[in-house]
């Protein structure tokens, strides 16, 4: 019959602890080999997770920004391509009604009557538009277009103002229902400027959509448009089309002004790059080990646990015959 004694238990209890502990070991290492990140933060951290959710909170954070930021250029990028072809109309029918010979007949001023009628119809269009579902230039009432249809303004002109018999008077007529203050235009105009569209692109830091359908440049150019459809004669033509170029310079500037906020955008976006840029190597350090050295700790592990598998399977072989 065997005998087990005292020394015998208290040996085997111990090479069952340094098993374990052994397989526990590299089952931790395994799995941070396997995740690329330490498996126990707690014990990583010693129990200090204040850096960690700092650094955590503060990405969150950036994302959310950077959320804001992607929308507001989207938004500006709609309102740039419009006012940029805004002014490549007005170039064009500038160049259309200064070089095109319409004392050459009703034909012609009916050919530009209807050109003119057409860059109406398509400003309208560009005022209407929208980006993500946001009115582009009705302020803060982004949910509505800020203009009625061109072919609804351009009947409401006629009857109002077809039957001035003074071509002259006419024209003033049309362009003081679109630039004074009071007048049909403002009265149709459904936005919004006492508040305008702004993003808050950081704590401190917010960028406001200040152009809108109000804007004097955009109402000088409808009642330019609208008077060349409405009073296609060849003196009124011609002083259209002088004014239609100084338009479309106005309109460069706007495209400037517009990308300047553009510019102020991507500098920030590019700064919060930066930032996230830090966090992210910060974070890295905080919870990536260096899997160079939880290698060699994996290996060196591997062959303790190989090494007391072999003393184990020794000390189980022993007998008393092997002393006899």
């Amino acid at each position: 019959m065997t005998s087990i004694a005292l020394g015998d238990l208290a040996r085997n209890m111990m090479l069952r602890a340094s098993n374990q502990r052994l397989m526990s070991e590299m089952q931790t290492l395994s799995e941070t080999v396997a995740q690329g990140r330490v498996s126990d933060l707690a014990e990583h951290l010693k129990g200090d997770f204040r850096p960690l959710a700092a650094i955590e909170g503060r990405m969150a954070t950036l994302s959310a920004f950077e959320q804001v930021m992607a929308e507001a250029s989207a938004f500006l990028g709609a309102q740039q391509s419009a006012v940029t072809q805004l002014g490549e109309n007005a170039t064009a029918l500038s160049e259309t009604l200064l070089f095109s010979d319409a004392s050459s007949g009703s034909n012609t001023e009916a050919v530009l009557a209807q050109e003119a009628r057409n860059v109406f119809t398509q400003t309208v269009g560009a005022l209407n538009g929208s980006a993500g579902g946001r009115s582009l230039f009705s302020g803060a009432n982004v949910r509505a277009s800020p203009l009625p249809p061109a072919d609804e303004m351009l009947e409401q002109l006629t009857l109002e103002f077809g039957a001035i018999a003074d071509l002259h008077q006419r024209a003033a007529a049309i362009k003081d229902w679109f630039t004074a203050d009071g007048a049909g235009y403002a009265q149709a105009y459904s936005g919004n400027d006492d508040q305008l569209v702004g993003y808050a692109l950081s704590s401190g830091d917010r960028i406001t959509a200040s152009v809108t359908a109000m804007d004097p440049d955009f109402r000088e150019f409808l009642a330019q448009t609208a008077t060349a459809a409405l009073v296609p004669e060849v003196e009124v033509l011609e002083s259209i089309g002088a004014d239609l170029a100084a338009s479309a310079q106005a309109f460069a500037e706007k495209s400037g002004l517009i990308g300047l906020s553009e510019s102020r955008l991507e500098a920030m976006s590019v700064r919060d790059a930066a930032e996230r840029s830090s966090l992210e190597i910060q974070l890295t350090d905080m919870t990536v080990p260096d899997l160079y050295e939880v290698a060699v700790r994996l290996e060196e592990n591997q062959q303790a646990l190989e090494r007391m598998y072999l003393v184990t399977s020794k000390l189980s072989s022993m007998s008393l015959a092997d002393y006899l």
